[in-house]
């Protein structure tokens, strides 16, 4: 016959190993979530070209001919500051994308695309997008590319993803761009093959 205590101790064993299994799930699921990039507007900030493809062509290039790309355009209409911290390009083949540069809310255009990149921009790591960029007559943050053609023909940049962090947790805006770049006086139309 078992006493009192010992069925105390049994069904506190019954719930332990359960409890501890959801706790561990739990903890491991709340850092995979904090820690990991998040879908594309889940975060403060906004501006990647998702609808449409829009884009730049440059014909008739020179292999190491470099030009600054920059129709990524960040808007933060939160509350919260969010910190720059990478791009990824997606295609790029035969293209090399040099350290990204931004250009503050407070600037007087967005330049789009240019022989090179303006002199005043600044690193895109560690950029801190202040609450109210892209608001009102703001015209937002500027991420510039320079990027330099290193073989023949024709290369294409399909999209790009800029990677931030806001609070704990790290997110992306993701554009879908086409950046057109030949050697060659060819159709160098955005969208066109």
């Amino acid at each position: 016959m078992t006493t009192r205590l010992e069925r105390r101790a049994w069904r506190r064993r019954q719930f332990t190993l359960p409890l501890a299994a959801l706790a561990i799930a739990l903890a491991v699921g709340g850092v995979t979530t904090a820690t990991g990039a998040h879908a594309p507007g889940a975060g403060p900030l906004s501006g990647g070209n998702v609808s449409m493809e829009a884009g730049v062509g440059m014909r008739s290039l020179a292999v190491g001919q470099t030009f600054c790309y920059g129709l990524v355009v960040l808007r933060n209409t939160s509350r919260r500051h969010a910190t720059l911290s990478r791009v990824q390009v997606h295609g790029g083949q035969g293209l090399r994308v040099g350290v990204p540069q931004v250009m503050g809310p407070r600037r007087s255009e967005t330049i789009g695309t240019a022989d090179a990149c303006p002199g005043g921009t600044r690193p895109l790591r560690g950029y801190v997008v202040p609450p109210g960029s892209g608001v009102g007559n703001d015209l937002g943050v500027e991420v510039l590319l320079p990027i330099t053609v290193v073989r023949h023909g024709k290369s294409r940049i399909e999209g790009v993803s800029v990677m931030y962090t806001s609070g704990r947790r790290t997110y992306r805006v993701d554009d879908i761009t086409n950046v057109v770049a030949c050697t060659y006086a060819c159709e160098a139309r955005p969208g066109g093959r």
